[in-house]
């Protein structure tokens, strides 16, 4: 069993637009729990609440009308199963999770933006020499807006390519592939 915890906050005052003073915030906690020798299940879960400074993000080209800036929330779970492990001739990686974003400013502006991504993505890589992997990956996306139907979509994303991987710190990944993306509204889809 493991179980371990990153967090990240960072304060940013300003001399001369305190209005502007905010703290970011995020906090990542992680299980895994080994099942056999290459049999690895694992939970992770993640919280951010990041702020956007007037004029930028959300507020673009509207920095002087804003007295404050955007807050924005962002949290995911996710669970997930490895088969294999770094230095394995073969891995597979199965993860299924939800996400959740929201703005808690300007809510009369910023609610029709509020939205979940439910998700589920395989991966298979395979060794073809001392450092190089095939590798592929394929990726299932809903998102569903609160209060903005006509923007949901279902996404399903395919890459293959190579990943090359010399030391933990010393890696290089080159994927291409194919998206498809369907929006609850036809005349939005992929043609």
């Amino acid at each position: 069993h493991l179980f371990s915890l990153s967090s990240d906050v960072a304060h940013f005052n300003y001399q001369d637009f305190s209005q502007d003073d905010h703290s970011n915030i995020r906090l990542a906690p992680s299980y895994r729990f080994k099942l056999a020798e290459n049999q690895t299940f694992y939970l992770r879960g993640d919280y951010q609440s990041r702020y956007e400074l007037r004029g930028t993000g959300l507020s673009l080209g509207q920095g002087q009308s804003l007295r404050v800036g955007d807050d924005k929330r962002y949290g995911s779970i996710n669970a997930g199963f490895l088969y294999g492990k770094q230095d394995s001739v073969a891995k597979l990686s199965l993860d299924l999770g939800q996400q959740k974003n929201r703005y808690q400013t300007r809510r009369n502006v910023t609610k029709v933006l509020d939205h979940q991504t439910r998700f589920a993505e395989l991966a298979f890589d395979y060794l073809l020499s001392d450092y190089s992997y095939l590798a592929t990956k394929l990726v299932f996306q809903d998102v569903s807006f609160d209060l903005n139907p006509i923007q949901d979509k279902t996404r399903l994303i395919g890459l293959v390519g190579f990943k090359w991987q010399t030391t933990t710190a010393t890696r290089l990944s080159a994927l291409i592939g194919y998206q498809r993306v369907d929006f609850e509204q036809n005349q939005f889809n992929d043609d």
